[in-house]
């Protein structure tokens, strides 16, 4: 299809298809819809912009099938027209064709000379067009250097200027070339090396060339790249060689090891010619602007590259008309004015050329009468929104697929940013879910995005450029509802690379946390972890359990030796002491390990052998896994198990004491609360039971079922089926009593809701207006009004006593799932599959809020019933509790492995019950004492926080130009308001005096009491970064981005001392315990050590390769603490200025790091949104603790070492609660019972048995 028809049988025949479809009513985008055309096929038909009589069975007959309602004899007179089209149309061609004239009909339009999402290749170098001067200085480089870096933003053209404008002229002065992209393939080097066997080995089958690709990748290691292309360029004839490695920022995904290989190989011919060898090879990377500073951390490629950059920048207008207008046929044009306002709407960023090229294809394709004309320009919303017009095109009407299953595709194609905007990924085939597949070739026709095939053959397929993601507001809603797991996911294939790159060596595997994270995810997203992820985990799995069998053999051994002992005669108590202290700590370590293992499947024994694990000894891995029992449970009162099947729906008796389910499995089940016991299985329903209500009295409970019945129970001492309600004619899914307990309401997959006398059992009424399944159904607390919710994504309320609409709410923009009645009946909430909620005011029908947190379809709603509070559920497998005044998510409940399809309060608003499908309900303490404390209140992120000597003050410092002091036993706050931004906060040792270095160059000292600033330093030439008083409270010292440290004399106000030395901002800062040693971590990636006394240096510790933004002393001083921008912590030995470990798990910047006063644990604060704790002796991970939702900026430990304060971007400062030893009764109470007989024979045999919780089983809480 291409340029407009003629005034000729196929325009007429148009002309009267579109009178057809005005006539028939129905609009175009419907239209296209019903018939599966794109829009732009539709259109193209309608307006008579093609050149060819178009299709009957394809195109015309469900066009003319959909106007008509399938009329007969409109079927038979549309096709003798069509018929007589054809016919004219191939006589006209003939009868010109003898006459030798030009035919009635145009030509086929010429190839499009636009390229599209694609980047130009060395094929389209005829319509390469702009960059001719850029291209000249390109060639001229690459003829004189070994390295090039091609650095600019995303869109700005970089692949296309080497492959269509450098790549042809070398090619034409005799050089061989060779392209490959890091993501392509199972490693870089293979992909290198099946790139380069085709010149190696050009008569080798293709068959063959797969056997030799892992020889020749480990050829490029030894001998070497140098030997790899002399030998290609031998057999090949040609002198010279240009490796175009493409996108090598992919290389990044890829692992440190891998990327470190990789590059490694690349710089071996460089380094050669420097020694005196000829330069046969130029390597030409193209590297997107944002992942520069990833790139320069590798030293020698940092050396290679500093005089070797070519940075891309924008085109100017002129160029961008040479663009635009060079690759046109002669006899193609632009509507005039059109290249002018295209030029106006590229504007000024670099990264424009993807966009705009795309939009002039789509003009190309959609051109009238030979012209690229304003009407389409307009109608395609411009260069900015041709892509997402096109993108949403594609997914409405052309891609035949849910959205789910779209969005499951899309979000493989795209890793998620680490401090970077989101990147393409090559997914193989062998990775995705087959369900997938058929989705991707579809796009694939649609050029979103494109398939193909890597070193050894697997299928692949990537989105085909990254402007799609930064233009297509659904792909980036994907991307951001799924962040969290694809985040995950990366993280795990690195460590796979990894893995793989070490020979497949066990201490690869995942351990710990990072196992136990695995695991979690494992079930949840079984469909998008691919086999050979999932063969990696139960290999890290597998291990661990030979470990934990090592564990228990070693304590058995243990134990024989101590029996040796003792026969010996050797200090036979000495011994017997000793052993069972390893016997004991192994014993510790094994069950920590297994209670890890059965975290989801089965949580109570998993608390339970983590107490015992803590019980044991206090090692590493039950500290571990006790703190992560501890915050995963802080909230939890207990669990009911029992269920077989997913719990659908959950109901509290008005008494409060008993607590209704619902069952996938067809049954109902009754539970005591107070002892979590069953007390009664109801059967009768044949199918899936969906909800359950309770009626006022408490004396009949009402269910339904996918059986189409609705139940009611009567539950007396012997619950009993008291009647069967029918007259539904589908599934049965809400199900409520009036306040007066005299009429039932149900609803119904069929899109009625009925209205029941509950005491003649009798329909009363059907109430209709809903277009399709009615998913919830809710009386107001008055009984007059019913409020209904439908897959119409519509809220309709009626008056109960007329049974008439009075209003239909609107604005979910998906099926509505649940709706709530606030107690006062003021306010109406409403969720759904848009993954909002929405408040209303039913008195005047308009929406109040709407509230944004939850990461997929929201199923379940409770207000609390004193009406302040409202409790979300759904399936992203959390519970959000909402303050209904502020609108604010007040915390995040998070255990259930599954989606929660029921959530109830209790009718004293104590307890909060939730059912899910992952088999069990959970029973919730909304009024329990917190393992983490959250204050809200700032106005900007958290920057500082810093707890005075006696515990109870807490001092924060933040981008909202405030400093607040915050008692942390009584709530109460004081704040104090500045002109200017504060960066960090730090008590002097008595706690009279506080510091704060802020962001306009200044220190200042504040008098506490009077929360005044009494002092301000001044010197600095820059912000200042960080601040920290000495041990005795003399001096105080501050770094800032002037590259400088100053000593100042706090009782004189006075500087005693500026440090000089780092080369970059200097951002941390700390004093030894004896105030003797300051250390200071800076931008130029290295940590500083200082005599205080001597304002000297007196080492520089290296390793780092990023910028070193955390450092801290342990209590005894012995070890320093650093965290650095590039994800690590590291542990020095302060005597000897050695490295002792590196701590790697964070995925991103470590901002904030901090000893626990007993210096057993070290707390590091991250910009992937986690708190991580580690175990300092052992070097290992103890726990991650999440809930922050932004970059974690601070962290400090009370004196006591009791409270753990952190600070964050997201404006909220978070206080853990890390007294283990008090939340042992908490755990105790929660499993609610000790490990029985068998289980401890299963996990501690042949040791007697004892009791898990002796003493904590009965009682109140620990404070």
């Amino acid at each position: 299809m291409g340029g407009r028809a003629d005034e000729g049988p196929v325009a007429e025949f148009c002309a009267g298809l579109r009178r057809l479809q005005q006539e028939s009513g129905v609009d175009r985008a419907t239209l296209a819809r019903r018939v599966q055309y794109s829009r732009s096929q539709l259109y193209e038909i309608l307006d008579g912009r093609i050149s060819r009589p178009p299709e009957w069975d394809r195109l015309v007959e469900p066009l003319v099938q959909h106007c008509t309602g399938g009329d007969p004899a409109a079927l038979r007179t549309w096709r003798r027209r069509h018929e007589v089209m054809v016919e004219v149309y191939t006589a006209l061609g003939r009868q010109a064709r003898r006459q030798g004239g030009k035919e009635r009909h145009p030509r086929a339009l010429p190839p499009c000379p636009y390229r599209g999402l694609a980047a130009f290749r060395e094929e389209d170098a005829a319509q390469f067009h702009g960059r001719e001067e850029l291209t000249d200085r390109l060639v001229s480089r690459l003829r004189s250097t070994s390295l090039m870096g091609l650095v600019g933003p995303s869109g700005s053209g970089k692949s296309s200027l080497v492959f269509a404008g450098a790549v042809p002229r070398l090619r034409q002065a005799g050089w061989a070339v060779v392209d490959v992209r890091p993501a392509v393939g199972s490693s870089p080097l293979s992909t290198l090396a099946a790139a380069l066997l085709p010149l190696l080995e050009p008569d080798m089958s293709e068959s063959l060339r797969l056997l030799e690709v892992p020889k020749l990748a480990q050829a490029l290691i030894d001998p070497g790249l140098t030997d790899v292309v002399d030998r290609s360029l031998q057999r090949q004839g040609r002198r010279h060689l240009l490796l175009v490695v493409d996108q090598f920022e992919e290389l990044y995904a890829r692992g440190p090891t891998v990327a470190q290989q990789f590059v490694d190989v690349l710089l071996q011919p460089a380094a050669a010619v420097r020694e005196g060898g000829l330069r046969s090879l130029t390597i030409a990377l193209t590297l997107r602007a944002d992942f520069l500073g990833p790139a320069l951390e590798h030293a020698r490629l940092a050396g290679a590259l500093q005089d070797s950059t070519l940075m891309i920048g924008r085109m100017t207008t002129a160029q961008l008309r040479r663009a635009i207008e060079g690759p046109l046929p002669d006899r193609i044009t632009y509507e005039a004015g059109l290249v002018e306002r295209i030029l106006a709407d590229v504007g000024e960023e670099a990264g424009q050329l993807a966009l705009l090229e795309f939009t002039l294809t789509m003009l190309w394709e959609r051109q009238r009468e030979h012209t690229l004309t304003h009407a389409v320009y307009t109608e395609l919303g411009g260069v900015q929104g041709a892509v997402t017009e096109y993108a949403e095109e594609v997914y409405r009407d052309r891609l035949e697929t849910s959205e789910a299953e779209a969005a499951r595709l899309c979000v493989q194609l795209v890793r998620p940013g680490q401090g970077t905007e989101p990147t393409r990924r090559v997914a193989r085939r062998g990775e995705l879910d087959p369900a997938l597949w058929p989705i991707a070739q579809r796009l694939a026709s649609t050029r979103l995005v494109v398939t193909g095939r890597d070193e050894a053959g697997a299928e692949t397929v990537e989105i085909a450029h990254e402007a799609l993601i930064s233009c297509w507001g659904r792909l980036r809603q994907w991307v951001a509802a799924d962040r969290d797991f694809r985040a995950w996911q990366e993280r795990l294939r690195t460590a796979m690379e990894q893995y793989a790159a070490g020979g497949h060596d066990s201490g690869s595997l995942l351990r710990g946390a990072s196992l136990v994270e695995a695991l979690d995810r494992l079930p949840r997203h079984d469909a998008d972890i691919g086999p050979a992820e999932k063969d990696f985990i139960r290999a890290s799995k597998a291990l661990q359990r030979r470990t934990v069998r090592r564990l228990q053999v070693l304590a058995g051994t243990l134990v024989a030796l101590l029996l040796l002992a003792v026969t010996l005669g050797v200090s036979a108590e000495q011994q017997r002491r000793q052993v069972a202290v390893q016997e004991r700590q192994a014993v510790s370590r094994a069950l920590a390990s297994q209670a890890d293992d059965t975290i989801d499947e089965r949580p109570i024994q998993s608390i339970l052998l983590s107490l015992q694990a803590f019980n044991e000894a206090d090692t590493a891995e039950a500290r571990g896994s006790l703190l992560r029992h501890v915050f995963e449970h802080q909230q939890t009162q207990g669990f009911l198990i029992g269920h077989k099947d997913r719990v659908s729906g959950v109901a509290f008796s008005p008494d409060g004491h008993s607590l209704a389910t619902a069952c996938n499995d067809a049954t109902i089940r009754l539970w005591n609360v107070a002892d979590r016991r069953t007390a009664a299985t109801l059967t009768g329903h044949t199918d899936r039971v969906l909800a359950v209500a309770f009626s006022p009295d408490g004396h009949t409970l009402a269910s339904v079922s996918d059986d189409r019945t609705v139940r009611l129970w009567g539950l007396g001492a012997q619950p009993r089926q008291l009647a069967v309600l029918t007259g539904h004619q589908d599934r049965v899914s809400g199900v409520v009593f009036s306040p007066d307990g005299r009429t039932l309401a149900t609803a119904d997959k069929a899109g009625t809701v009925r209205l029941w006398d509950v005491t003649t059992r009798r329909e009363r009424a059907v109430l209709t207006g809903h277009e399709g399944w009615v998913r919830s159904v809710v009386f107001s607390p008055d009984g007059r009004t019913l409020a209904t919710g439908g897959i119409d994504a519509t809220i309709r309320l009626w008056t109960v006593a007329t049974r008439r609409t009075v209003a239909t709410l609107t604005g979910h923009t998906d099926r509505i799932r649940a709706v709530a009645f606030s107690p006062d009946g003021r306010s109406l909430a409403s969720a759904g599959d848009d993954r909002s909620v929405r408040l209303w005011n039913t008195g005047t029908h308009q929406l109040l809020a709407t509230l944004v947190g939850h990461d997929d379809v929201v199923s379940s709603m409770a207000f609390h019933p004193e009406g302040r509070t409202l409790a979300t559920a759904g399936q992203d497998n959390t519970v959000r509790i909402w303050d209904v005044t502020t609108h604010r998510e007040r915390t995040v409940l998070t255990g259930h492995t599954d989606w929660i399809s029921g959530l109830a309060f209790s009718p004293d608003g104590r307890t909060l019950a939730t059912g899910a499908n992952d088999n069990t309900v959970r029973l919730w303490n909304t009024g329990a004492r917190r393992a983490v404390r959250v204050l809200a209140g700032n106005a900007g992120m958290v920057t500082g926080v810093a707890f005075g000597p006696d515990g109870r003050t807490l001092a924060t410092s933040g981008e909202d130009s405030t400093i607040r002091l915050l008692n942390v036993v009584t709530g109460t706050s004081r704040t104090a308001a500045t002109d200017w931004s504060a960066a960090a906060v730090a008590f002097s040792p008595d706690g009279r005096t506080l510091s704060t270095g802020s962001l306009d160059g200044k220190a200042r000292l504040w008098n506490v009491s009077e929360q005044r600033v009494v002092a301000t330093l001044t010197g600095h030439r820059a912000r200042v970064r960080g601040v920290a008083f000495s041990p005795d409270g003399r001096i105080l010292a501050s770094t800032s981005e002037d590259h400088t440290v100053r000593l100042w004399d706090v009782a004189a106000r006075r500087p005693l001392a500026t440090l000089t030395g780092h080369t970059d901002w200097v951002s941390a800062v700390a004093f030894s315990p004896d105030g003797r040693i300051l250390a200071t971590g800076s931008a130029d990636r290295t940590v500083r050590l200082w005599d205080v006394a001597a304002h000297r240096p007196l080492a520089t510790l290296t390793g780092h390769t990023n910028w070193v933004s955390a450092v801290a002393f342990s209590p005894d001083g012995r070890t320093l603490a650093t965290g650095s921008a590039d994800a690590s912590a590291r542990l020095w030995n302060v005597a000897d200025r050695q490295q002792i470990a590196t701590l790697t798990g964070h995925t991103g910047w470590l901002w904030a790091i901090a000893f626990s006063p007993d210096g057993r644990t070290l707390v590091t604060g991250s910009d992937d949104r986690t708190v991580r704790l580690w175990d300092v002796a052992a070097h290992r991970p103890l726990a991650t603790l999440t809930g922050h939702t932004g970059w974690v900026l601070a962290a400090a430990f009370t004196p006591d070492g009791r409270t753990l304060a952190t600070g964050s971007q997201d404006r909220t400062v978070r206080l853990w609660d890390m007294r283990l030893r008090s939340w042992q009764r908490h755990l105790c109470r929660l499993a609610g019972r000790n490990l029985t007989r068998q289980e401890w024979n299963e996990f501690l045999s042949p040791r007697p048995y004892r009791e898990t919780c002796p003493d904590h089983l009965r009682g109140a809480d620990a404070d």
